[in-house]
């Protein structure tokens, strides 16, 4: 008519379904109901939502959504209707049918009570759509019925709703969200059916939550940077925003990894006749790692910009901090290595590569922060709290480091012990450099005038220790490389030291120096028995 007249359309639409529905009481006829579910909802879409036919009026809204949960219910039945009447299982074309009835609707309805509404009150359709599936639930088994198929969906179905309700209660919802809770239903449902077809259409739905995380999610929630810092208040709103969408999905990339190591039942039979399923396109052995991995590195690097943007507000802090959450994960791949008794060389690659990018980005980005000089000093207020900051740094690093070497060495395997030694002279490198600075550092600002004596000193310590861990643990390399260092010591006291200090921090260093290669000829002297090789008999030489 020239007035559109939405409930007469509707009216009619509905009286169709019915007829739809009298026929699939007697007759198995899928095709049928596909189309009355194609078109039902295609012509309320295009009288609602779609532009250039649209006539829905806000004052509509009731009838609308009267109409849209008549159709609901009525497709909702068209799926089991003929099954229950001849005691016949469900198939996977049902279970499709009824998960894509609900989405549907899930999606309209939304739109109709958020448009008419505003938040939370689609929560209210949710908790709706959760009881209305726990209903048919109780009611099969009240009944004892036999359709497993079908029973899994529902429950599915009402877990799916319910875990939806939430975050629509807190105004929280994200599409992101809605897919990562469809794939993990797809998923679990396809593992208890037996059915590679809804396990495959779950794959295919967490590659498009995967993009939608990575491509548009990360890149939205993290624009601008600390120039562009909105006020703390903010901040802390948008955080809990943040954490309720990544959570829930990574959440379920968990869930779907734990579904996937699981052993299906022996003897399991599927519910579809033979030939009827499609072929298994990924095996669960090659889902689970997949699942691992982009669940863990994606972790990482949502950690990764919150930290960072976080710590913006608290800028000494910042930088430390990342360090710390690279040395986090170097730290578990380090465990995951071992609890697999060392069988896994890509763990210990991502521990290695997560530990030397730590120790790159200290020496590429944290040093600049802190106004390293060329003159080997950090050009800013010796303060407490920087102090700090780059014990923090640099003591996370060393402890990660010196912690692989010690549990790499204290294993049988001969490729950990063969490992072992480079972290733990790796870290004797980092210490050394990190004292050397820091030492350097303070003389500069503190006591100038006892700049160059005072390193002297510090690297007498590090040979004399050296020279001492060497013979105690009888590491010949490392004894080697306190004597070399104790050679520079010396060369560096002659030749630079006596031209920069007065002559009281002259005597104050050498003395020192002298000291020190006093207690390391001692040590030598003392353990010498270590270093001499028993002479062969004159039986021997024979």
């Amino acid at each position: 008519t020239p007035p559109p007249n939405l409930p007469v359309i509707f009216s009619y639409i509905l009286l169709l379904g019915l007829g739809i529905l009298a026929i699939a009481r007697f007759k198995p006829w899928r095709l049928l109901n596909y189309l009355g579910f194609l078109f039902t909802y295609a012509l309320f879409f295009g009288a609602v939502f779609f532009p250039p036919t649209a006539v829905y009026q806000k004052a509509d809204f009731a009838m609308a959504l009267t109409f849209l949960s008549a159709f609901f219910v009525l497709h909702s039945s068209l799926v089991y209707l003929h099954n229950l009447v001849r005691r016949t299982p469900s198939t996977n074309l049902e279970v499709i049918h009824l998960v894509a009835n609900a989405g549907v609707y899930a999606c309209f309805g939304y739109q109709l009570i958020s448009d008419a509404c505003g938040r939370p009150y689609p929560a209210l359709m949710s908790l709706g759509l959760a009881v209305f599936y726990m209903a048919h639930v109780l009611g099969f088994f009240r009944r004892r019925l036999q359709d497993r198929p079908l029973l899994i969906a529902l429950i599915a179905l009402s877990g799916a709703f319910t875990t939806w309700t939430l975050p629509l209660v807190l105004e929280k919802e994200s599409l992101t969200i809605a897919l990562s809770l469809l794939a993990f239903m797809f998923l679990w449902l396809g593992q208890r059916l037996n059915s590679n077809f809804l396990q495959n259409l779950g794959h295919a739905v967490y590659l498009v939550v995967f993009y939608r995380l990575l491509a548009m999610d990360l890149p939205r929630n993290f624009r601008g940077g600390a120039g562009s810092l909105a006020p703390m208040d903010d901040y802390w709103k948008h955080m809990v925003e943040r954490l309720w969408t990544f959570g829930s999905s990574i959440g379920s990339i968990a869930l779907a990894f734990f579904l996937q190591r699981r052993k299906r039942p022996a003897g399991e039979a599927a519910p579809a006749p033979a030939g009827s399923d499609t072929p298994e396109f990924v095996t669960p052995a090659m889902a689970a790692p997949a699942f691992y991995w982009f669940g863990i590195l994606f972790t990482f690097l949502f950690l990764q910009l919150e930290v960072n943007r976080m710590f913006a507000y608290w800028e000494p802090f910042r930088l430390p901090m990342l360090t710390v959450l690279w040395c986090g994960m170097a730290a578990y791949f380090l465990w995951k290595y071992l609890a697999g008794g060392g069988s896994s060389p890509v763990l210990f690659i991502a521990m290695a590569f997560f530990l030397i990018v730590g120790i790159v980005k200290v020496f590429a980005f944290d040093l600049q922060s802190w106004h390293f000089s060329a003159g080997c000093f950090f050009d800013m207020d010796y303060a407490p709290l920087y102090v700090g900051m780059r014990l923090l740094d640099f003591g996370v690093l060393l402890a990660m480091m010196f912690t692989a070497w010690w549990l790499l060495a204290g294993r049988d395997g001969a490729q950990e012990q063969s490992l072992a030694p480079a972290f733990g002279y790796g870290g004797l490198l980092l210490l050394f450099i990190y004292a050397s600075l820091e030492l350097h550092s303070f003389l500069y600002w503190q006591l100038p005038k006892f700049q160059a004596g005072g390193i002297s000193i510090l690297w007498a310590l590090f040979a004399i220790a050296f020279v001492t861990g060497g013979i105690w643990k009888s590491i010949a390399p490392l004894r080697y490389l306190g004597l070399i260092l104790f050679c520079v010591v010396v060369g560096k006291v002659f030749l630079v030291d006596l031209k920069q200090m007065l002559a009281i921090y002259r005597v104050i260093a050498f003395i020192a120096v002298g000291i020190l290669l006093l207690l390391g000829s001692f040590a030598y002297i003392r353990s010498s028995v270590k270093f001499t090789r028993d002479q062969p008999s004159k039986e021997e030489r024979k």
